[in-house]
C-alpha cells in the first residue's frame, strides 16, 4: 500500500467579487461558495463597499452589520471558505468618524479576521493628491487593526 499526500500548492486561492458595482442577491452569494467549495477555493474576497455609501448588504439602517452579511459568513465558514470584505475608505463622501465605525464593527464581526481596506474609487480631481488617499488608507487600517483583525490594503 502507498500513502497519498495531497494538498493545495496555494494557500489562498480566491474568488474577487465586487457588489459595490454588481450587486448580489445572498441566494446568488451561496451559489458561488457552493461552486467555489466544489473546485477547493479558500477565500471570497467581496468589495462590499464603494466610496460612496456603505451598502446595505454589509450594514443594516442601525449601523450594525448586517444579517445577511452575516448569514455569507456562516454559510462560507461551513465550507471552509473565509470571507474578506473590502471596503474602499478614500471618497470624500467618507467622514472619518463614520469610517472608524463601520471599519470597527466589520472588522469585528468578520469570520476571517481580515478586512481589506482601500483607495480605488478617488477622483483625483475632488481628492488632493495621492497623501490625502493614504492618510485614510491609513487611519482605516488603524481602525480594522484596533478591532482585532488583519489589515489588507493597497495604495491609492
Amino acid at each position: 500500500c502507498g500513502t497519498v499526500v495531497d494538498h493545495p500548492a496555494l494557500a489562498w486561492r480566491g474568488v474577487l467579487v465586487d457588489v459595490s458595482e454588481a450587486p448580489m442577491a445572498l441566494l446568488d452569494a451561496k451559489a458561488l461558495v457552493n461552486l467555489m467549495s466544489t473546485l477547493k477555493f479558500n477565500v471570497l474576497h467581496i468589495r462590499v463597499a464603494d466610496g460612496v455609501a456603505w451598502l446595505p448588504t454589509v450594514l443594516d439602517e442601525g449601523g450594525e452589520v448586517a444579517t445577511g452579511f452575516a448569514e455569507l459568513q456562516a454559510y462560507a465558514a461551513g465550507r471552509h471558505i473565509a470571507v474578506v470584505p473590502e471596503i474602499d475608505v478614500a471618497a470624500e463622501a467618507l467622514t472619518a468618524v463614520t469610517t472608524a465605525q463601520v471599519l470597527g464593527r466589520v472588522a469585528a464581526t468578520t469570520r476571517a479576521h481580515v478586512v481589506h481596506v482601500g483607495g480605488r474609487s478617488v477622483d483625483a480631481g475632488r481628492v488632493a493628491g495621492p497623501r490625502r488617499c493614504g492618510d485614510r488608507v491609513g487611519r482605516a487600517a488603524d481602525d480594522v487593526a484596533a478591532a482585532g483583525a488583519v489589515v489588507m490594503a493597497w495604495e491609492c
